[in-house]
């Protein structure tokens, strides 16, 4: 049984308990204010009851502006035709 879920973000300054188990899920609110446009790292650390723990990282891309296209842009090889 899970008794308690971390998180960290970034540079690992502070970490937050994350609230739960409320139907299996823990969470907690990652404020846009925490977050600078560009890339960022998650890093959640799991105990259970018998103190054993687990860890993930992940990374993810942050723009608050709504600017940001995960994909990236794709340029054609044929810039311009004689046809048009």
């Amino acid at each position: 049984m899970i008794k308690t879920v971390r998180m960290v973000q970034d540079d690992g300054s502070a970490w937050f308990i994350l609230s739960g188990p409320a139907l299996g899920f823990f969470s907690h609110p990652l404020e846009g204010a925490m977050l600078t446009k560009g890339e960022h790292t998650l890093e959640m650390r799991v105990t259970d009851a018998l103190e054993k723990t687990a860890k993930q990282q992940i990374e993810f891309a942050a723009d608050l502006t709504g600017c940001y296209t995960a994909a990236p842009v794709v340029h054609p090889v044929v810039t311009k035709t004689a046809f048009c």
